[in-house]
């Protein structure tokens, strides 16, 4: 038996199959997360893929342990607006907010006079994005999780991919107090000004003075980053010319997490990513195809938030063996096949969802981590990651 899976086989927490997020059990996890996770400022729940069925469990069963352990505010890799319409959701506020999602397709806040669709490389993945898929793993979640708490904070800390919405967001924050001069003046200069492209549109929110209140002004922050965002990137036509935008997003990514950190007073919070914005440290992170979080460019958010603001984070990463997804690229492949010197091929085996700890095992050394495309990565586990909800197998999304 190879050290890895005597590790394994020694500390592993093995849990149903297939795993259900929202019935499942949760005391299994209790030895092996609660050490961890204990006094955490941040505990990071690191996805290799968006487009799995499983996604959605993995969130689920680890926001149930975390909140029975006080971690009640959450934050995930979707446009602030989004996450605007959850918190208000959860909260009971507005029943329909989730029609208003970009997640799902709405494009609430298009101009009539501009198509921000992508024009380049991202143009295909645009028309072919599961979103029918997409509302139904989401939405499986957020209720889940509506019904094991609800959170008591919930915000998206990445680009809006359609952005506009958000006029509607500010203009709702700042309704009660609308009749006051500076509010008045504000809401007239944030209107939207006939012809201008994205990049105009998000220089020009940009230089408005914010508005008197912390939240509308995150608001008005995350809709001129995303104009820019998309001005830099929708009409790039490699990978290559994609890297300043990825990083752009990254440093938004950024000052998103600063602004929610500040509306939720510093509690304790779980995030929601891909696992390689998540890295607790880029530094053990090698070369990896395509282009990464921050686009080679700038640091990872999580790695900004571990090294250099020193928040103490506890890490846990869903990894899979094989099986199929749902990605929308279509010159990418959809079909799970990792190396034979990968650690997901390494774990295949498993008969059952696997949660074994890093810290002490055979994780010293970079290990070959595939993800998303069967793209691989290595990476030096210790230090990275704390523990690993393994999956022998992956299914695509679902719509029932």
């Amino acid at each position: 038996m190879s050290d890895l899976a005597g590790w394994v086989d020694r500390t592993g927490v093995r849990l149903a199959t297939p795993l259900d997020g929202a019935a499942q059990d949760i005391a299994p996890l209790e030895a092996a997360l609660g050490p961890i996770i204990a006094g955490a400022d941040l505990v990071f729940l690191g996805e290799m893929n968006h487009f799995v069925h499983e996604k959605s469990d993995f969130r689920l069963l680890l926001a149930r342990f975390l909140l029975r352990h006080g971690v009640s505010v959450f934050a995930e890799e979707l446009g602030w607006s989004d996450g605007e319409r959850l918190a208000r959701w959860f909260a009971g506020a507005d029943d329909g907010a989730l029609d208003g999602l970009s997640l799902f397709g709405s494009e609430e806040g298009a101009r009539s006079d501009r198509d921000d669709h992508p024009t380049g490389l991202f143009a295909a993945s645009f028309k072919t994005y599961p979103r029918e898929q997409m509302r139904f793993e989401q939405e499986r979640f957020y209720r889940g999780l509506k019904a094991a708490g609800p959170p008591a904070g919930y915000f998206g800390f990445d680009i809006d991919a359609l952005p506009g919405a958000g006029y509607a967001d500010i203009a709702r924050r700042l309704a009660p107090r609308a009749r006051e001069p500076a509010v008045g003046e504000f809401l007239k200069r944030m209107a939207r000004a006939p012809g201008e492209t994205a990049a105009e549109e998000g220089a020009r929110l940009s230089a408005l003075a914010p508005p008197p209140d912390p939240a509308a002004a995150a608001a008005l922050a995350a809709l001129a980053d995303s104009f820019r965002y998309i001005a830099l990137t929708y009409p790039a036509a490699t990978y290559e010319a994609v890297r300043p935008g990825m990083a752009y997003r990254e440093e938004a990514m950024k000052r998103r997490f600063a602004d929610l950190r500040r509306l939720s007073g510093g509690a304790p919070a779980a995030m929601m990513s891909h696992g390689l914005h998540l890295a607790k440290d880029d530094g053990l992170i090698g070369e990896a195809p395509g282009v990464g979080p921050g686009g080679g460019q700038t640091a990872s958010i999580g790695h900004h938030l571990t090294q250099d603001l020193g928040l103490k984070v506890a890490s846990i990463w869903m990894l899979y063996g094989a099986g199929e997804d749902s990605q929308p690229m279509p010159d990418l492949p959809r079909k799970a096949a990792y190396p034979a010197d990968t650690l997901n091929a390494e774990l295949a085996h498993l008969a059952a969802p696997t949660l074994f700890p890093i810290a002490g095992g055979p994780f010293a050394a970079p290990r070959k981590v595939g993800h998303m495309y069967n793209a691989v990565v290595p990476v030096t586990l210790a230090g990275t990651v704390d523990a690993i909800l393994f999956l022998p197998r992956v299914t695509p999304m679902r719509t029932r």
